[in-house]
């Protein structure tokens, strides 16, 4: 089934920018046009892979980003051997994860690394959505965009140094607590 209204009625989404919709907002224009199935599928679609994603771009892009959550724990798990325990079930083989995953782990800013493996996503979800201009497939992929869009909208200067902030205050409460504890032995 088709849904060029819906479909042409959508703000596009660009790599790297703030959504121009919000998820919630994209899932009631969807509750007007979808059956109550399909609907039900696209509440479904998530960018985690452990999620029960519908059949279609939704499961291919699962399959995927399970290969490359992978990649990266094996690329960790060199230096910290228990991550290899957290490795998923492979359902299939994409041979440009690895050499991708390589190239962002290789980066030395956190959020730089970061920034690359989402644009392997974006990537991903470009060529899941070719050939698909206004049916479910496309939904699913916006939806999926949209995720990592609103993942990254969150992504700014004062939150992070609020989190370093917040992160060093609890090392510093550790510290504080472990001295005490010394000091009372």
């Amino acid at each position: 089934m088709n849904y060029y209204y819906l479909a042409s009625s959508l703000p596009m989404l660009r790599s790297e920018e703030k959504p121009p919709v919000s998820t919630g907002d994209f899932l009631a224009a969807a509750a007007r046009e979808l059956s109550e199935a399909n609907y039900e599928n696209l509440l479904r679609v998530s960018i985690d892979p452990e999620a029960a994603n519908p059949e279609g771009a939704a499961r291919e892009f699962a399959k995927w980003e399970t290969l490359l959550r992978n990649a990266v724990l094996r690329i960790r798990a060199a230096k910290y051997p228990e991550l290899a325990d957290d490795l998923r079930h492979e359902d299939d083989f994409f041979s440009e994860v690895a050499p991708g995953v390589q190239e962002a782990l290789g980066k030395a800013n956190l959020l730089e690394r970061e920034k690359a493996l989402d644009a392997m996503r974006w990537r991903k979800l470009d060529d899941l959505e070719a050939g698909h201009p206004a049916d479910f497939d496309f939904l699913a992929v916006y939806k999926l965009k949209l995720a990592i869009l609103e993942k990254n909208a969150v992504r700014t200067r004062p939150a992070g140094e609020k989190n370093v902030d917040d992160l060093a205050n609890l090392v510093l409460a550790d510290a504080d607590r472990r001295s005490g504890n010394l000091t009372a032995q």
